[in-house]
């Protein structure tokens, strides 16, 4: 019993520190764009609730919300799980609905048109449909796309929107787009082909090779911070590390179940591309992934394979209702078996990272 009062106090360190991490993000606070709808989805639990353009999400299940960061942190780990209730503010007025989030099945994580099925469009009008870098290499460049170059209308659908224009884009992979832009003061047509990527969860779209210029302004106006006093921010530190210890179990278990696709595992190679690309947004942003990940790996580390401590767990119980040690013997091929699978799960996530 000794030896499985030790191994379980040393599960908590990586909970701890996601704890520590997300006070801090509570302190500091987080900048981003306010929880302002600016389209509905047809056909989308939104739409099916009631949400309407214009609407301003202020609560989520009776707690207060500013920024769609916040937002979608809490909607994410709730489908196929429970329904949200989503108190919303429109010319002075509130009024309270259901997004049914338990109907969708665990699979839609899966689906890189998640968010069009929930159906809450933010504004994002500060990202204009003028080019402001096309890659160098890509279909783009190869179409004869420049910067600076202006986009009027792709497959004979103006575009009012670059969420339009990629919409497109990534709907026409392999497949030849016509781009009609505006170069100078006159009309240009481009002819360009979207290479195929392949997103974490296997699905396949188009990618054009080209960055939007933003309205620095608009963008400003549209952003707010959301900040909260020791006392919140321990309150909040507690329940958002609960909901990613919570919602990465239930990873697992879709995972082995099978309801969800192995190809959403990543490696050191992905975690560091998804840290740097957390950096690059900034350091509470980049505290958050931290958080995440040393959630994640608490987990892991409570998995009953040998070798890991949620192993030396279960080996112990084991003992204990035994009342005896477990045979060497036992103990040596269930510790190269477990080695052995932790060698095959990473092989298995380096290859997700590189393909």
């Amino acid at each position: 019993m000794d030896h499985l009062r030790r191994a379980a106090g040393e599960l908590p360190a990586n909970f701890l520190l996601a704890l520590v991490l997300m006070f801090c993000v509570g302190l500091a606070g987080e900048t981003g764009l306010r929880a302002k709808v600016f389209e509905v989805e047809e056909d989308s639990l939104a739409a099916a609730a009631g949400v309407a353009a214009g609407d301003e999400i202020v609560a989520l299940d009776g707690r207060p919300v500013l920024l769609w960061s916040t937002v979608f942190g809490e909607l994410i780990p709730a489908v196929g799980v429970k329904d949200v209730d989503v108190r919303v503010s429109a010319a002075g007025a509130e009024r309270d609905l259901t997004l049914e989030l338990a109907s969708l099945p665990p699979a839609a994580l899966d689906d890189p048109r998640l968010g069009n099925r929930l159906g809450m469009i933010p504004d994002m009008s500060f990202i204009t449909l003028e080019l402001a870098t096309v890659v160098e290499g890509g279909p783009a460049a190869a179409a004869g796309l420049a910067d600076g170059d202006y986009v009027i209308a792709a497959n004979d659908a103006v575009m009012y929107s670059w969420r339009d224009f990629v919409d497109v884009i990534r709907a026409n992979a392999g497949a030849e787009i016509t781009v009609i832009y505006e170069r100078a003061g006159a009309e240009g047509v481009a002819l360009a082909t979207p290479e195929t990527a392949t997103s974490d969860s296997g699905a396949t779209y188009g990618r054009l090779g080209v960055i939007p210029a933003i309205d620095e302004e608009r963008r400003a106006a549209l952003l707010a911070t959301e900040r909260a006093g020791p006392v919140d921010a321990a309150a909040q530190a507690v329940r958002r590390t609960w909901t990613f210890i919570a919602s990465t179990g239930r990873f697992f278990r879709w995972l082995i179940g099978g309801e969800i696709s192995a190809k959403n595992l990543s490696g050191p190679v992905g975690i560091a591309r998804h840290a740097t690309a957390a950096a690059d947004r900034g350091f509470v942003v980049f505290l958050l992934f931290m958080a995440q990940i040393s959630v994640s790996l608490g987990v892991v580390n409570l998995l009953p394979i040998p070798i890991l401590d949620g192993g030396h767990l279960l080996r112990y119980a084991l003992e204990g209702l035994l009342r005896r040690p477990l045979p060497a013997r036992i103990v040596f091929l269930a510790t190269i078996a477990g080695a052995a699978l932790l060698v095959a799960i990473f092989a298995f996530v380096i290859y997700n990272d590189l393909r």
